[in-house]
């Protein structure tokens, strides 16, 4: 008669020292946005469609701060104005409306009401972002536009900075015995961090090029978890060794942030050399192990974790069929 046997595998995850991408990787992302301002004597509707937009329907929907300074008349002042873009219809919304002259335009995104510009310093304070996110916040880099008398539309291109760091995590498993035996598929990677929220001081040069610096003041602290990744259809096997990394999605870090802190929780699911699922929705949390240096804006990080099976018993053919997990 076949025995049952009762196997208890432990899966540790040990997050390796963070690696900055120095070569291949570019920091991608919806950089690049043209949109079609409103002149007062417009005959013409505020939403351009997709074909004034470098982005398509992969990024997702989002709304834009802007900031409009001009000095017409001799009179300086700033109007506010948001700039949404619409991945469903690929559509570009803009309430912004001007009159005859010449205008800069600053901006941030993700939108926040409480930014605020200060034309005079060419100082924007952005506040209450999160140290860490799910999604990226970028500064827009200032542009003079001029309107013409009798013009119905300009157009404008803004193009965005990065002011976090990305962090992709890259999985695999360490042990070959283990992979030639087991399957694993992450289901869902959660960071979690006694984060705090930060306000981003961004100074634009006073000759009015694009160049900014940025200084960060840290807030309130905030409990904070970030699901970065969640695919429960058709989850990917992971590969064996580091050379087989395969990524899961990415996170965003306030540069200025302590991330010695961070964890980091993965739901898998385990299956048998015959693929049968032995082991559904297993859940191991672990707490960030090394970090090297510190984080950067506009920069690309690679977090290699191996899976590494605490315990490892080596079942026999005849075993296969009816083991157990607990």
């Amino acid at each position: 008669m076949m025995k049952v046997k009762n196997i208890y595998v432990s899966i540790c995850l040990a997050l390796l020292t963070l690696v900055s991408c120095q070569q291949d990787d570019v920091y991608t992302g919806p950089c690049s946005v043209r949109f079609r301002a409103r002149v007062q004597q417009e005959r013409v509707v505020s939403r351009a469609n997709g074909g004034y937009a470098d982005i398509d329907a992969s990024h997702p929907s989002f709304t834009a701060g802007l900031f409009v300074h001009t000095t017409n008349g001799g009179n300086n002042y700033v109007t506010p104005s948001t700039l949404e873009w619409n991945s469903e219809k690929q559509s570009l919304t803009t309430s912004l409306k001007l009159e005859q002259g010449v205008y800069t335009i600053y901006g941030y995104m993700p939108y926040n009401n409480s930014t605020t510009f200060d034309a005079a310093a060419r100082v924007m304070t952005i506040p209450d972002l999160p140290g860490m996110s799910a999604s990226n916040a970028m500064v827009i880099k200032p542009v003079e536009v001029e309107v013409n008398n009798g013009d119905e539309s300009v157009d404008i291109n803004l193009q965005m900075d990065h002011l976090m760091a990305r962090v992709t995590p890259y999985f695999y498993i360490n042990d070959a015995e283990y992979a030639a035996l087991r399957t694993i598929k992450i289901k869902k990677v959660e960071f979690i961090h006694p984060n705090t929220a930060y306000t981003a001081t961004v100074a634009y040069a006073t000759d009015g090029s694009a160049t900014h610096t940025t200084t960060w003041e840290k807030g309130t602290d905030i409990a904070s978890e970030v699901t970065i990744y969640e695919e429960t259809e058709s989850p990917v096997a992971l590969g064996q060794g580091k050379g087989n990394a395969i990524a899961h999605s990415t996170c965003y870090f306030c540069p200025d942030m302590e991330i010695s802190g961070l964890k980091m929780r993965v739901t898998y699911d385990v299956y048998d050399a015959k693929g049968n699922l032995t082991r559904p929705d297993a859940v191991a949390e672990n707490s960030i192990k090394k970090v090297s240096g510190k984080l950067t804006e506009a920069t690309n990080y690679k977090l290699y974790i191996p899976l590494i099976p605490s315990y490892l018993y080596v079942l026999s053919d005849g075993d296969l069929d009816v083991m157990v997990i607990e």
